[in-house]
């Protein structure tokens, strides 16, 4: 059977520590060394270039199936110097993919957006809060105009739009009932992004020459149960 390749040019970013992060050469100005460990237990050194935030109008999302999961690649429209696309890859099993995938919905894919990273632990936890926040412009052409989740009512702190609320006595739950919840609420956003919002793009998920993580970039995440809004 055939099939067509299609290779996509650009630079590719993913999350660590609430920053972007790009490989760079090793001689690169201001570059960071990372160190990581693969799944097998291999181990090396990356070195990268820390970006703060990243701006843009988006121009495609699609899913990538790795060798390490699912990942969500969001592209931007091309960069004003480089004259690249930002290429972003978010494994939909961390934090950073599933707060992205919960404001998907919500964002004007007409508009420019501000995309940041974030981890921090809020004053009254000691579990770190981990996602990305999407901003649009105000009336002043500044990014303050904050995208919500489009599947949790603040206000009234309840799930909405379909989203998965665990069933039974959560106070009893165990650790292998929170996994459970959790992966079918990652399948829910992963089936919602397929059937709602990749239609706009063209409907089927990009074919990439080559996967853009590995290992390194997406370390196992344990089960927060203050992140669950219920």
């Amino acid at each position: 059977m055939s099939k067509e390749e299609i290779s996509k040019k650009g630079q590719y970013y993913q999350v660590i520590d609430g920053t972007f992060r790009i490989k760079v050469p090793e001689n690169y100005p201001g570059a960071v060394v990372r160190e990581y460990e693969t799944k097998d237990g291999g181990k090396g050194i990356k070195h990268e270039r820390i970006v703060n935030a990243l701006f843009g109008r988006i121009e495609d999302i699609s899913f990538y199936d790795g060798d390490y999961g699912k990942n969500l690649v969001i592209r931007l429209d091309e960069d004003e110097e480089s004259h690249l696309p930002p290429i972003i890859s978010l494994s939909v099993a961390t934090n950073y993919g599933e707060d992205m995938l919960k404001k998907l919905p919500n964002i004007n894919l007409k508009e420019e957006v501000r995309l940041r990273p974030f981890a921090f632990t809020p004053e009254d936890s000691e579990k770190e809060r981990r996602g990305i926040e999407v901003t649009h412009r105000d009336d002043e052409g500044k990014f303050t105009k904050k995208v919500a989740n489009f599947f949790y009512d603040s206000t009234n702190k309840k799930a909405l739009n379909g989203y998965p609320v665990p069933e039974g006595e959560v106070s009893e739950f165990t650790n292998e009932d929170w996994k459970i919840f959790y992966l079918q609420a990652r399948k829910f956003l992963v089936k919602y992004a397929e059937t709602n919002i990749l239609p706009k793009f063209g409907g089927s998920a990009s074919k990439l020459s080559k996967a853009p993580t590995d290992s390194s970039n997406y370390p196992a995440e344990e089960i927060n149960v203050d992140d669950i809004p219920f």
